[in-house]
C-alpha cells in the first residue's frame, strides 16, 4: 500500500501581523473520510471508519488520540469513534445529539 501521509506547514498570522507561529502537521488519509492529524504532540481523527478496505490501519494499532470528531451519524463516519475514545481517553466532539449517543455508549468526554 502507498504511503497517504503527508505533512504541511500551516503558517498562522495574527490579524495585526504581529506574529508568525509555524506549526507541522501530518495528514494521514485512511479511506473514505477518515483522517489522522498529528499537530503539536496532539492526535485528532475525523470520521474513523478504519475497518473498510483502504484503511492499512486497524483499530487495535491506535493507541494515541486526543479528540475524535465526527462530521455526522452514518455508520461510515461514526466507524469507530466510540471504541477509539472508551480505549484512549480521547475527547469525542460532535453534535449534541451523536455527542449524548457517545456517552450513552460509555465515552466519558463527550463535547
Amino acid at each position: 500500500m502507498r504511503n497517504l501521509s503527508r505533512q504541511y506547514l500551516f503558517i498562522y498570522y495574527c490579524n495585526l501581523n504581529c506574529f508568525a507561529a509555524f506549526v507541522l502537521a501530518k495528514i494521514t488519509w485512511y479511506g473514505h473520510a477518515a483522517l489522522k492529524i498529528e499537530v503539536a504532540g496532539k492526535t485528532l481523527f475525523i470520521d474513523p471508519m478504519l475497518q473498510n478496505p483502504n484503511s492499512p490501519l486497524k483499530l487495535s494499532e491506535v493507541t494515541q488520540a486526543d479528540l475524535v470528531y465526527v462530521t455526522h451519524d452514518h455508520p461510515d463516519h461514526l466507524g469507530d469513534a466510540f471504541e477509539i475514545c472508551k480505549r484512549t481517553g480521547a475527547i469525542f466532539a460532535a453534535v449534541y445529539e451523536i455527542a449524548e449517543e457517545g456517552a450513552k455508549n460509555g465515552v466519558k468526554k463527550c463535547r
